[in-house]
């Protein structure tokens, strides 16, 4: 008669699985697991990101002075290729950059072009809301100047910096529009969105944004500007609105530069050279009204079902 006990152990070490055998299909799991976990692109971190800047500015800067310097001394020459030469390397410097960057972290160069969520019917909103953000702007940038005056010579180069109007028109209309929503938005900001949270992408975009101007006057609109382009950028996942934001903001600079407002309001229609002061109350209310109607109403289009969401696969008045 056989024994119970061997039985029942005989039994269950013949239903029980090979420990030994687990082990491997257990470390192949976990092994799975971590392989699965998203990894953060190799570019752009924050100190990446800060490089870049640096290097275009250092290029910009570099390629301008040296057009500069062939038009003092060949300007039988050189002077009616400069304008030129100036544009040229303010949409060339952004951009490249921006593919370097693209090809540096994998990401496709097409994404650029995505049209992602974007509708025609959020341009009149974005429209409005620029508006709106430009008064609250130029009234915190006259309050800026009221408790930190300008210094003689940042005003000086501020005051002769400007080209000729087509020229003006040309760079703060179209060309930095372009190349800086290409760079800022489209690259940066988007390699941010792959490696941090929305919010920690959103404010460093912007905070970089700003201090690229390397203007301290220009800092909180730059800011400001930055969060509402990126903004943008995160809900429709497209750089055509931004680029139409940025391009709207700064033709209304550009008309403020030259005079051609169709209005005159104190402190908002004139230059900063003309004298400090202050938007009526009234024209500060409105720019509020606008603003928190335009988002009222991004808000709504945004959350409306009928709004394509993006594809998987993509990833005073001062000029930016």
């Amino acid at each position: 008669m056989p024994n119970p006990d061997s039985t029942s152990a005989t039994s269950a070490t013949e239903n029980s699985p090979d420990q030994s055998a687990m082990e491997p299909e257990k470390a192949q799991e976990q092994l799975d697991t971590v392989l699965a976990k998203p990894k953060p692109p190799p570019f752009t971190a924050v100190w990446q990101a800060v490089l870049a800047i640096m290097v275009m500015l250092a290029l910009e800067f570099s390629l301008g002075l040296t057009m500069s310097i062939l038009r003092y001394f060949t300007q039988h020459l050189w002077n009616g290729w400069y304008n030129f030469s100036i544009i040229a390397i303010m949409i060339t410097v952004p951009v490249s950059l921006a593919v370097a960057i693209l090809l540096l972290s994998k990401r496709p160069i097409s994404s650029l072009w995505n049209r992602g969520g974007f509708q025609v019917s959020l341009l009149p909103p974005i429209l409005l809301l620029i508006f709106g953000v430009s008064i609250l702007n130029s009234e915190m940038d006259n309050i800026t100047r009221y408790f930190f005056p300008m210094p003689d010579l940042i005003e000086h180069i501020l005051k002769n910096v400007n080209p000729d109007p087509l020229t003006g028109m040309l760079l703060m209309v179209f060309v930095a529009p372009f190349g800086e929503e290409i760079f800022f938005r489209g690259t940066l900001l988007a390699g941010f969105l792959q490696r941090y949270s929305t919010k920690t992408a959103l404010l460093v975009s912007a905070l970089l944004f700003a201090l690229a101007h390397a203007n301290p006057y220009q800092f909180i609109s730059a800011f400001v500007a930055g969060i509402v382009l990126g903004a943008i950028y995160i809900k429709t996942k497209s750089l055509w609105p931004c680029v139409f934001a940025h391009a709207a903001n700064n033709l209304l600079a550009w008309m403020t530069m030259n005079q051609l407002m169709p209005f005159a309001i104190p402190g908002y229609s004139t230059l900063p050279n003309d004298g400090l002061a202050f938007q009526p109350w009234w024209f500060d209310i409105m720019g509020v009204a606008l603003t928190m109607l335009a988002v009222f109403a991004l808000s709504k289009m945004f959350r409306n079902p009928q709004t394509p969401t993006p594809s998987n696969n993509t990833t005073s008045i001062r000029a930016y």
